[in-house]
């Protein structure tokens, strides 16, 4: 096995001794005071070893001891462990021991799990789930569960996680790999790097050949045992902090890709794809490509209707993405495979998201058009690996277009998404088009940016109270949300939660949301307001009143995550209003600029009083939605500034 990783020698090696009085002392731990639970070891070993057939089996052993210190830990009681299968093999558990303890007049009770306690679910034709909630739960127990797993997927070595939603004091796996399998290793965290403890033994199989023929062949395989270590010590609990995407794109742990297969005096069998060979077996799949590559007299029909020829123009592109995003249903927008032949969704006029936009690239196919599928990770499922094809980590389709030298990807699966447009879960790092020259699409975050336009105008009545409007423009993603959420709730209900936020003096009437049906066209909200007529020596005015920042969103004193926001941003807030009746200007907030790293954001706060009529334009702008955690204090720092500046107020007084 291929490991490109320094080795140590360990100096203390490990032992998980049986459970004393001693291991309930603790009220806390030094490691994290305030946590419910803690793992006070989590220990695993994937061994190969050869089984009565004659052939390799992956033996996985895992055992993991932890203290639930109160209630609010018990769901770390409840244990689920997938088994995976195919039509020929499928994995089972050999081996399950489950104990609960805990001290009964300073002596050590134990509680088993009863075998009627454990039962399974499965969770589709390849996945069977194997559930248990530990027994006899109270608070500062401890639970001690251990099981031997036989997986006949020699390929498939199981990931390891490090890090969990508690902390953990003690964490190790051990891989014991025949030479022959060249794994390659990723490694991802933010902690230190793992000590590796390694030793290389000669080793001697007997293994079935598999040549084919009709009476069992044996033969005797010399390599070398490979078995390598990683240990982890006082490992924080997985934390929630705003502006990440996923858990599973920072947790501490090790994924294993086999990349070859290395018989002695045999060619070598390359078994990670390349992208172009990934793309090809995609395209050849039942559920995945092979309606693409065939032609559907079955919506002839529709595309006759929709275009009237062969015409290939932007027009006729957006109408076959509108025929297909208004008529049809995604049920789940978590897939990247096919439940369904295309024609059935079709007909049904529903699928998954794979689905949809699929028959999307089949339709514009068959117009003419050069159009290709495109899959991706959403945020929360995480990062995919842009080098390595490995297909489990893409749970998305949409589609791309490529039309007078422009790429358009689409998503047909939202019923309110604009051509074009995509979703903030899609903006994932990158994308793969799925096609002969199957490149790679970028998709950051950075690229996309939310603009918000708010305006603000204030005159004076008849009865020289101030009033005016409010009128603010949503950047695409909002327009999104606002759509999808006038569709759940009352128009009354959104626009009470949203002039709600204005405050007390101010009186919003007419409120109405203009362009909800033009999907292409930013949202606007927009409503009348009058104020109180004051009647006090000072005034104290903020003229931010409506979206202004009152509170910094970085509100940790330090970070060692990256800052992972949804898009770039624009906002833009203006005023105009008249000096009140009988008032004048005693204090203006200063005009200013400021810049983050330099061209990476700004600031800027004009504001000016000529002839009894204030004008303020207040500009926020972030250039690039992602940050490293070396930007993190200055990113707070300059957020405080602006949230500083916008609660500012103008000083009338009295003439």
């Amino acid at each position: 096995m291929a490991l490109a990783v320094p080795s140590f020698a360990q100096k203390n090696k490990f032992k998980l001794a049986d459970v004393s009085a001693a291991d309930f002392e603790p009220k806390f731990y030094s490691l994290d005071s305030s946590a419910q639970g803690i793992v006070l070891a989590d220990i695993g070993s994937s061994d190969y070893e050869v089984d009565n057939t004659g052939g390799f089996n992956i033996i996985l052993k895992k055992h993991i001891r932890t203290r639930l210190l109160n209630r609010n830990a018990f769901d770390e009681a409840t244990m689920t462990i997938p088994l995976y299968s195919n039509s020929q093999f499928k994995e089972r558990i050999l081996k399950m021991e489950a104990k609960t303890y805990h001290l009964e007049g300073g002596k050590v009770v134990e509680t088993k799990l009863e075998k009627s306690a454990i039962f399974e679910e499965k969770l589709s034709n390849s996945v069977l789930l194997t559930k248990f909630t530990m027994p006899n739960l109270q608070e500062g127990c401890i639970i001690d569960i251990s099981y031997v797993l036989s997986s006949p997927f020699e390929r498939d070595l199981r990931d390891w996680y490090f890090q969990k939603s508690i902390p953990v004091l003690h964490s190790e796996y051990s891989v014991s790999v025949p030479a022959i399998y060249d794994f390659v290793i990723v490694r991802q965290g933010f902690n230190t790097a793992l000590p590796v403890d390694r030793k290389i033994v000669p080793t001697k199989y007997t293994l079935r050949s598999s040549n084919g023929a009709s009476r069992a062949e044996y033969f005797d395989l010399s390599t070398d045992l490979v078995t390598t270590k990683w240990t982890m010590e006082n490992i924080a609990k997985t934390s929630s902090e705003p502006f990440t995407t996923s858990p599973r794109n920072r947790i501490d742990k090790m994924e294993f890709q086999l990349s070859a297969i290395r018989y002695p005096n045999q060619p070598v069998k390359f078994v990670m794809n390349s992208w172009q060979k990934a793309s090809e077996q995609l395209m050849e799949r039942d559920d995945f490509g092979k309606d693409l590559t065939t032609t559907q007299p079955w919506y002839k029909d529709e595309l006759q209707k929709i275009a009237g020829s062969k015409d290939v123009s932007l027009e006729i592109a957006k109408k076959i993405f509108y025929s297909i995003r208004d008529n049809f249903t995604c049920k789940d927008h978590d897939g990247l495979y096919t439940n369904n032949s295309l024609k059935k969704v079709y007909q049904a006029k529903a699928g998954n998201v794979a689905e949809i936009n699929l028959l999307l690239v089949a339709m514009l196919r068959n117009q003419g058009f050069f159009a290709s599928p495109v899959i991706l990770s959403t945020r929360e499922h995480g990062k995919a690996n842009e080098v390595y094809p490995v297909m489990e980590k893409f749970n998305y389709v949409i589609a791309g277009l490529t039309l007078d030298g422009k790429q358009y990807l689409l998503d047909a699966s939202y019923n309110k998404m604009a051509f074009g447009k995509l979703p903030k879960n899609a903006w994932n790092g990158f994308g793969r088009m799925i096609d002969a020259n199957p490149v790679e699409v970028q998709m950051a975050a950075d690229s996309v940016t939310e603009q918000k336009i708010t305006s603000v105008l204030l005159l004076h009545n008849e009865k020289d109270e101030l009033e005016g409007e409010v009128a603010v423009y949503y950047g695409d993603q909002e327009s999104y949300d606002v759509r999808e959420t006038l569709a759940k709730k009352p128009m009354e209900e959104f626009v009470k939660s949203t002039i709600g936020r204005l405050p007390a003096e101010y009186h919003a009437t007419a409120a109405q949301v203009d362009s909800l049906g033009l999907y292409e066209a930013p949202v606007k909200l927009r409503c009348d307001i009058k104020l109180d007529k004051a009647d006090e020596d000072i005034i104290y005015f903020n003229p931010i009143f409506y979206e202004g920042m009152r509170e910094n969103p970085f509100k940790a004193g330090e970070r060692k995550y990256p800052i992972e926001m949804e898009s770039a941003m624009r906002e833009v807030y203006s005023l105009v209003m008249e000096v009140p009746k009988g008032y004048k200007v005693d204090e203006l907030p200063k005009s200013v600029r400021v810049f983050f790293n330099e061209d990476e954001g700004m600031f800027e706060y004009i504001i000016n009083n000529s002839n009894g009529m204030i004008q303020l334009k207040c500009t926020l702008e972030l250039n690039k939605a992602n940050f490293a955690p070396e930007d993190y204090q200055n990113l707070r720092d300059f957020f405080a500034f602006v949230v500083n500046k916008e609660n500012e107020q103008i000083v009338f007084k009295k003439l």
